[in-house]
């Protein structure tokens, strides 16, 4: 796959095992980024990033996810995570598991009616038993960690199960992970088949899984290696 912008001499090209680092030190231009980035992948709106594989245009916001603050992580508060999660528990419920679901829905609605007959009042459903929203009045939460390394796995692990996220966007994790933490988060990321772009405003210390792109204040580009 590959992500073009303007302000790249070439596209950023994702690779098997590596980690593409894109540091950009040039103020505006960093908030430029990051604020398309949140047009195209948080909205759907088109802009200036292009994504494509095998020379073929990808949604990106169908292809990709943004973490634009790695330290408010919540998986349950993400609408599209949680919406994924939700979908393939109701397609699981109608296809998968139809007679169970059939089976629980009879007794709900048995149980239902048989509290309706003991108030004074008519009283009456008027939809079927969503096995989705059922798990919700249990609490349905997805598993996330504590820390902060956790957490990032699991994002990356949920987006591509409920999403099938391609391509996992982090702004400035590099300030919030040590050297040693991002190692093991590039390992699993590298697992799940995952590719990973770090936005940077900031120079840091390279590591080995990282290929790293810098734009300079004026706007001169350097590439390691």
């Amino acid at each position: 796959m590959k992500l073009m912008h303007p302000a790249l001499s070439s596209p950023i090209e994702f690779e098997e095992n590596t980690v593409v680092t894109w540091v950009i030190e040039n103020i505006p231009l960093f908030a430029e980024c990051v604020l398309a980035l949140t047009h195209q992948i948080d909205q759907g709106m088109p802009g200036a990033f292009v994504l494509s594989k095998n020379s073929s245009e990808c949604l990106m916001h169908k292809t990709m996810l943004l973490v634009r603050d790695p330290a408010g992580i919540d998986l349950n508060t993400d609408k599209r995570l949680v919406n994924g999660m939700l979908a393939q528990i109701k397609s699981v419920a109608i296809h998968d598991a139809y007679a169970e679901t059939s089976a629980i829905e009879s007794q709900i609605l048995s149980y239902a009616y048989r509290l309706f007959d003991a108030i004074d009042y008519p009283l009456s459903l008027s939809k079927s038993i969503d096995a989705a929203a059922l798990m919700k009045c249990f609490g349905l939460e997805i598993e996330q960690g504590e820390t902060l390394l956790e957490r990032c796995s699991s994002l990356m692990r949920a987006a591509q199960a409920f999403m099938r996220t391609a391509v996992v966007v982090f702004v400035g994790l590099k300030a919030y992970l040590t050297p040693e933490a991002l190692t093991l988060l590039y390992q699993d990321a590298f697992t799940q088949k995952l590719h990973l772009l770090l936005l940077e405003p900031t120079t840091r210390p390279r590591l080995a899984a990282e290929r790293v792109i810098i734009t300079d204040p004026d706007l001169c580009e350097i590439r390691y290696p």
